[in-house]
């Protein structure tokens, strides 16, 4: 199953593919999520605290922003699961 940008809803074969897509087509002056602007796209995602936020944060930086190893591996498995192409849209 491929994983689905969850804003612009294409979808990719990979996570890896997906991060990439996310990195390059939604990092921008302004969030795609809210439309707020702003200088730090990354850090914007990562002071809001709606799950479409997270789950941005998450995809550029892999969840590396979580300290905890084994929530991270239980955080990325539900995003994971989230973005898969089967799941029903957010």
């Amino acid at each position: 199953m491929g994983k689905r940008c969850f804003i612009c809803n294409r979808v990719f074969d990979d996570y890896k593919s997906l991060r990439i897509h996310f990195k390059r087509a939604h990092n921008n002056s302004h969030c795609d999520i809210c439309g707020a602007k702003t200088d730090n796209l990354v850090l914007h995602y990562m002071k809001k605290d709606d799950l479409q936020h997270f789950i941005a944060s998450c995809i550029v930086l892999d969840c590396e922003q979580i300290k905890d190893e084994k929530l991270r591996k239980v955080i990325k498995q539900l995003i994971d699961a989230i973005l898969d192409d089967s799941s029903a849209s957010m």
